[in-house]
């Protein structure tokens, strides 16, 4: 553990035990990232990861407001499906 996340876990008393679910939650969320197609994958990670705006991605990626809006719900569609069959999984 880095210095940086030891005083983060000393400031939020996080145990072990939540600090091992929440990076365990992280690597299921981005495992299930990494499965959608690139297009989907790019927006979802601009817009949920960098905090970039529907216009800013829009912007980046040369493509219309709309388009941008419809692939993050695409890929947020997509994401539940896969994290739900991750985490049952996981469950069994």
């Amino acid at each position: 553990m880095s210095d940086e996340e030891s005083l983060v876990t000393i400031g939020t008393n996080e145990t072990p035990e939540k600090i091992y679910s929440s990076k365990e939650r992280q690597r299921i969320i981005l495992k299930a990232v990494d499965k959608l197609p690139k297009k989907l994958k790019e927006v979802i990670i601009l817009y949920e990861f960098e905090d970039y705006s529907y216009e800013k991605i829009a912007q980046k990626l040369n493509i219309p407001q709309g388009t941008v809006k419809s692939r993050i719900n695409s890929a947020r569609n997509i994401l539940k499906q896969e994290l739900a069959f991750l985490l049952q999984e996981i469950n069994n």
